[in-house]
């Protein structure tokens, strides 16, 4: 039984998608900031659920396998089940969500991992092996979101939750033979999700303009980054990104780099013991001051009780888990 009501219609002139109701009220798509990592190629993760985001879209694809649970997917238009072992590809800028079925204050451990990356990467690729062709007409596919089954799902998501475990180049060769993998997958392993006739406004030249404005973020990321430069690499006047921005995405362009530049200290600060100094420079601000200044209004505390915080529940559930394995 489907445990979410959907609106089925555009109820909002410009969403890119239907807006999923939760309560009787109209929750609009967020715009989900997918943190690039230097020396990666594509993201890789695992989520618990819940997740702090729900209802979201980014320009990445996403690879999508569960690991745990049944509950309802929503993609664009689309409403359906999914179930253990559910591998799926959702192409940029499509409003995406898997819903599990649980009850109140449960907590799903490992639910799912996933793959992120953007067409640009292919497409460079392209350039350098003309085999990286093989790939496209399955991202052409992705635009309106795949379900892979059978031997597809299963050696699919076999080999995504293997790249987790690996570093190097042998993690960009395990991904590669992944998309191989999803690339020759039968027409009966595949169902498209999102309708023919889907609606996505990012999916034309608005997707370019994103697309070029947030290459430029990325290769300026440690330097000064100016919204007139970002306008001059999406091909628009300042004011009109500026807009155009603000309409696509929700946010305006400085708390996108803000939170961009956030969200990168945050995983140094959890994952690594570097200075705080050090990672503030990394994210790109020029003085400690700014850089707390940004993290306490984005994070509402400090960078150093945010490490104290990580830290903490890190062996609180370190210790949950080891308590849990002694009493089975």
């Amino acid at each position: 039984m489907l445990a979410w009501p959907v609106a089925m219609q555009h109820l909002f002139r410009g969403v890119a998608g239907p807006p999923v109701m939760k309560y009787g009220q109209a929750i609009l798509p967020e715009l989900e900031v997918i943190v690039p990592q230097p020396g990666e190629s594509f993201r890789w993760a695992k989520h618990d659920y819940p997740y702090f985001i729900s209802w979201s879209f980014h320009p990445e694809y996403e690879l999508h396998f569960i690991r745990e649970s049944r509950g309802v997917l929503f993609c664009g238009d689309y409403v359906g089940e999914f179930f253990p072992g559910h591998l799926s590809l959702i192409g940029p800028n499509i409003p995406h969500q898997w819903a599990s079925n649980l009850s109140p204050g449960d907590t799903i451990r490992d639910r799912d991992v996933l793959a992120q990356f953007r067409s640009e990467r292919i497409d460079e690729g392209r350039d350098l092996f003309p085999e990286f062709a093989e790939v496209r007409p399955l991202l052409k596919a992705a635009k309106r979101g795949i379900e892979f089954s059978g031997r597809a799902a299963r050696e699919g998501g076999r080999l995504l939750q293997q790249v987790g475990t690996m570093t190097g180049l042998e993690r960009l060769l395990a991904f590669l033979q992944l998309l191989r993998v999803l690339a020759q997958s039968r027409d009966d392993e595949r169902k498209q999700l999102a309708s023919s006739n889907y609606e996505n406004v990012m999916s034309s030249e608005h997707a370019h303009a994103v697309s070029a404005m947030i290459s430029y973020v990325v290769k300026n990321f440690a330097g000064d980054i100016r919204l007139s430069r970002a306008a001059e690499a999406a091909n628009m006047s300042e004011p009109s990104m500026s807009r155009f921005f603000k309409r696509s995405t929700g946010m305006g362009f400085a708390e996108y780099v803000r939170k961009l530049r956030i969200g990168l200290a945050c995983r140094l600060l959890a994952e690594t013991d570097r200075e705080i100094v050090e990672i503030s420079a990394e994210a790109g601000y020029e003085n400690l001051s700014n850089f707390n200044r940004s993290f306490l209004r984005e994070k509402g505390m400090t960078p150093s009780k945010y490490r104290k915080s990580v830290r903490h529940l890190e062996i609180e559930t370190a210790l949950c888990r080891q308590g849990s394995s002694q009493q089975r």
